[in-house]
């Protein structure tokens, strides 16, 4: 079931439409339903029920209301904060960029310069032929904590502020010059992206962020006895991100803070056997089309997730470790012998040697 939406031009800082810029005009686009994308996401996402649903619902309101959307993402390495973004945007078909913030500097200095970012979801609109949707583009950046600009000696990037002004500059809204070669053209083309029509999602660890607001928690919350005055001084605010490093002008411009949830034994063992892209559900798929039956018990997959949650890098260590599981398997099925079955030992996350073939 797909449903129509009317989007409206970009709004400018007053608010008011920009009817000058022809490139500014966002015509109407099929999108399907909220909830068909939020139900699409958790057969992929696993365990991140809430983050889904407020990451969909602030873009939802940008594509139909117009509104600016600004996010900021705070979650543990692997849980997931990259992976939804990206296919959310998939699903949509919207222009996208995935940059890493650690690439970016301050003008004059050796790295990337922050005007690159508009270049890059032009280049991206262009192979992912939908830059008739260039105004609907998601300008993702990874690792924004590590442009926190801490005063602990060692621990302070001199860039780290005049990254994060550059970022606001273009959060704000900036005309930026383009040249691009449009689909079966023989000539570049100069096109003028603003940036006010873009949507920002920054994302990060923030790895210590939650002692900050552990300390804070611990002198706020004496003398309160409501349960929902505790509840929600649990939500990140803008002193404990100025704490950690960021600028309040930077932090200050984001609607929408979301943290994610930290990945547990069960979330790790429900993405192996249910995530549409689990790793051992591509490795099972290998094995079908060579005719292999792989067979498995439960404890397997309990030692899997075990020895995953233990590298401490989330998901990520799902895909770790199946790849060392199959490593000796996969080189035997090269060999195009004519097995049958593949036999996997519990242990076998711990020795991959630990298999019959047959």
């Amino acid at each position: 079931m797909r449903s129509k939406y009317k989007t409206k031009r970009g709004q400018r800082r007053d608010n008011k439409p920009n009817q000058n810029n022809p490139e500014t005009q966002v015509n109407i686009i099929n999108l399907p339903s909220r909830k068909d994308v939020e139900a699409r996401l958790k057969q992929i996402i696993v365990g991140q029920d809430d983050y889904i649903r407020r990451l969909t619902t602030a873009l939802y309101r940008r594509f139909v209301y117009g509104m600016p959307t600004r996010i900021l993402v705070v979650g543990s390495s692997g849980s997931g904060k990259t992976e939804t973004v990206e296919q959310l945007a998939n699903l949509l078909n919207v222009p996208y960029t995935l940059e890493d913030a650690t690439a970016y500097t301050e003008e004059g200095y050796v790295g990337c310069s922050v005007s690159e970012i508009v270049e890059n979801i032009m280049d991206n609109s262009l192979k992912q032929n939908n830059t008739d949707r260039i105004n609907l583009g998601l300008i993702i950046i990874d690792e924004i904590d590590k442009k926190a600009s801490k005063d602990e000696a060692g621990s302070m990037d001199v860039a780290g502020k005049a990254v994060q002004q550059s970022l606001l500059k273009l959060m704000d809204g900036q005309k930026v010059p383009v040249f691009y070669e449009p689909t079966n053209a023989n000539c570049s083309r100069l096109v003028e992206i603003d940036t006010i029509n873009l949507s920002f999602i920054c994302m990060g660890a923030f790895e210590g962020l939650d002692k900050i607001r552990a300390n804070r928690l611990g002198k706020k919350t004496i003398g309160f006895k409501s349960g929902n005055a505790v509840e929600q001084l649990k939500e990140y605010t803008e002193e404990d991100f100025i704490k950690y490093g960021m600028s309040k002008e930077f932090i200050g411009r984001f609607d929408c803070i979301i943290e994610t949830n930290s990945l547990k034994l069960d979330d790790l063992k429900n993405i192996m056997e249910s995530s549409k892209i689990s790793i051992l559900n591509f490795y099972k798929e290998i094995f079908k089309e060579e005719g292999v039956e792989l067979v498995y018990s439960e404890q397997f997959i309990n030692n899997m997730a075990k020895k995953a949650i233990s590298l401490k890098i989330g998901a990520r260590g799902i895909k770790n470790v199946a790849n060392y599981v199959f490593e000796h398997i996969v080189s035997e099925l090269m060999e195009k012998h004519t097995y049958t079955k593949c036999t996997l030992d519990d242990d076998i996350v711990n020795d991959n040697t630990k298999y019959v073939l047959e």
